[in-house]
């Protein structure tokens, strides 16, 4: 049997920066996972994660001595997904390169068309890639695209959060460090249009859930390895089985940990499990992550969200009512909303009045509902670089981003505590104002110049 030298490659777009954001300091649950379950196979994979490195010598230095090289794509990552394959290609031409990921599952023809990556996977990638090192281990060369495999959650060992130092030392809005992001779940039984096929087509339509007791046991593991003081549920729709979240209480509890935590919830669930918030809230509940996207009920009834606007503000006031931090997302920026549909989402907000507001721009991921009915009709900017979640750019057309801007920063001045808070806000809106004014303005130049 051959012995390899392996690697995953994590391509972050905010690599080579000094950037503390989320997307510079939260680990990759994908990569983690494979990593992981490789282990457990007895396979060694190293972590090269690109965030921790300061310039692409050093990822030349790093790659150089590898010969089976795994990368996870997201779409917003791209293009220093693609840039990291070619320069690993470079250094050493031998490398078999492996691709997965969600941007690779939505759209495998954009990589199946490029010579020099030798294989692709869609979907999950835990067996798919142990099969690939296996295979060739014993030169035998698998199939180029490959159908990742589903699998039990609790298959998958605990994860090595000493691959991510800098998760731990995140301060994430006051949660104690050491900190730690935790995933219970994988699938959405939701179809958001903003979301949906993608989620189907990475993890499959049917929910996988970890037991209560299973991710409570990885909460006490983080504890007595890593000091834990915080953590974050990632899952989307951590309210939504009701039997689960009833068994994390009696498991956490047992647990004896003191520790405070967020979740995510959608509202409708928030407000049909209220009766359990006070059980959460003594546990260490300190935030929900709610995705109300929208004050509008034409806007939440056009992107498919299944929630009302009466529902949102319940689901917040249940949530005040016992001491929890409201979270609160909403997302402008589709071409048939109106100016009154973003008053009404301004309207909605200041009468919650969350801890946090998050707001965001819709982005066209590709292969959602929206953003293929989008390309169709040709309303996506080229040339858009990265696909951040941020609103600090122009997406579609015919979205008044201008307005939608200006009505934010107003917005987060309302809700801001104080002058400081305000004084960033202002800096930060007017380079996002600069930015948008200079996105047209290239654009314009553009068109016309060719």
């Amino acid at each position: 049997m051959d012995q390899k030298k392996i690697a995953l490659v994590y391509p972050s777009y905010v690599s080579f920066t000094s950037k503390k954001s989320l997307e510079g300091t939260w680990i990759h649950h994908g990569i983690s996972s494979i990593i992981s379950y490789a282990n457990k196979m007895g396979q060694k994979v190293d972590l090269i994660d690109l965030r921790q490195l300061s310039n692409w010598t050093e990822f030349e230095n790093a790659i150089v001595h590898y010969d089976i090289v795994g990368y996870s794509i997201l779409s917003q990552d791209l293009e220093m997904a693609l840039k990291s394959i070619k320069i690993n290609k470079a250094v050493n031409p031998d490398a078999k390169i492996v691709v997965g990921g969600v941007h690779v599952t939505v759209d495998p023809e954009e990589f199946i068309k490029k010579d020099y990556i030798d294989f692709i996977i869609i979907g999950e990638g835990e067996i798919a890639f142990s099969n690939i090192i296996t295979d060739l281990m014993h030169n035998i060369i698998p199939n180029r695209i490959i159908e990742g495999q589903r699998l039990d959650l609790e298959e998958i060992p605990f994860i090595k959060r000493d691959l991510w130092p800098e998760e731990m030392a995140t301060e994430f809005h006051g949660l104690d460090e050491p900190f730690f992001t935790l995933i219970g779940s994988r699938a959405c039984i939701y179809n958001c249009s903003f979301c949906q096929p993608c989620t189907r087509k990475m993890f499959g339509k049917k929910e996988r859930i970890r037991s209560p007791g299973n991710l409570v046991d990885e909460i006490i593991y983080l504890k007595k390895n890593y000091n834990l003081k915080s953590f974050f549920i990632l899952d989307d729709n951590a309210f939504q089985n009701r039997k689960w979240l009833e068994g994390f209480i009696e498991k956490f509890e047992e647990s004896g940990i003191d520790s405070r935590f967020m979740m995510s919830g959608r509202s409708d669930n928030i407000y049909k499990n209220r009766d359990l918030l006070p059980n959460l809230r003594e546990l260490g509940l300190s935030y929900v992550f709610v995705g109300f996207e929208s004050g509008s009920q034409k806007i939440l009834k056009y992107i498919k969200k299944g929630t009302t606007v009466e529902i949102n503000e319940k689901a917040a006031e249940e949530l005040q009512k016992n001491g929890i931090g409201v979270y609160a997302n909403v997302m402008f920026g589709f071409p048939i909303e109106t100016k009154e549909d973003i008053k009404l989402t301004v309207k909605m907000i200041k009468k919650m009045k969350p801890t946090i507001l998050s707001p965001t721009t819709y982005t066209p991921y590709p292969g959602n509902y929206l953003s293929d009915e989008y390309e169709k009709k040709g309303l996506i900017f080229q040339n858009l670089g990265n696909f951040t979640r941020y609103p600090d750019r122009p997406k579609i057309k015919g979205v008044k981003y201008l307005y939608i801007n200006w009505t934010i920063f107003k917005l987060q001045l309302y809700l801001a505590d104080s002058y400081s808070d305000k004084f960033k806000k202002l800096i930060f809106y007017s380079y996002l104002h600069l930015n948008i004014i200079k996105f047209y303005l290239l654009n314009y130049l553009r068109i016309n110049i060719n």
